[in-house]
């Protein structure tokens, strides 16, 4: 894959995410765990952070990255949704919108050439992968899984 089409795909999840999300208060439930916007913002930020990281230690020649503490998703998930509750909306969704910036600007300006999403790296979460999956399926596919949940709970509370 190119990183041109990695980084329109990324863009297209994320207007999607936010196309899902528009108009609803950082304090709005989604979930029966309660889980509110402001808490889905900060999960997505916080993975894509880790992706920046992962990227990072790729570009830095080194083809592992493990994420501290990590243990499973719902582990490490249940830690970020902890710590993020305790910012406020405007940093958190600064935050998400900065961080997947970041994630960009690094795919562009490192992994333009032919291949290059090909390369290898182990990451905690996914075991062996390529950065190409490692951004699909840690960003571009999560985005699109949690705005799709956010479509079916906005549906689902839609008067008959």
């Amino acid at each position: 894959m190119n990183v041109m089409t990695l980084l329109q795909e990324l863009r297209e999840a994320r207007r999607e995410l936010l196309a899902a999300v528009e108009g609803l208060r950082p304090s709005e439930a989604l979930t029966e765990k309660e889980w509110t916007v402001h808490d889905l913002l900060g999960h997505i930020a916080a993975w894509d952070r880790e992706v920046l990281a992962a990227l990072q230690e790729r570009q830095a020649g080194r083809d592992r990255y493990e994420l501290e503490g990590y243990q499973d998703d719902d582990r490490w998930n249940a830690v970020v949704r902890a710590r993020k509750a305790e910012l406020a909306p405007e940093q958190v969704r600064m935050d998400f919108l900065m961080i997947r910036r970041e994630v960009e600007d690094l795919l562009r300006e490192t992994y333009s050439e032919v291949g290059a999403t090909t390369a290898p790296i182990h990451v905690s979460w996914l075991g062996d992968t390529t950065v190409d999956e490692l951004v699909r399926s840690t960003s571009i596919t999560h985005d699109r899984e949690h705005a799709a949940q956010v479509r079916a709970w906005r549906e689902s509370r839609r008067p008959l």
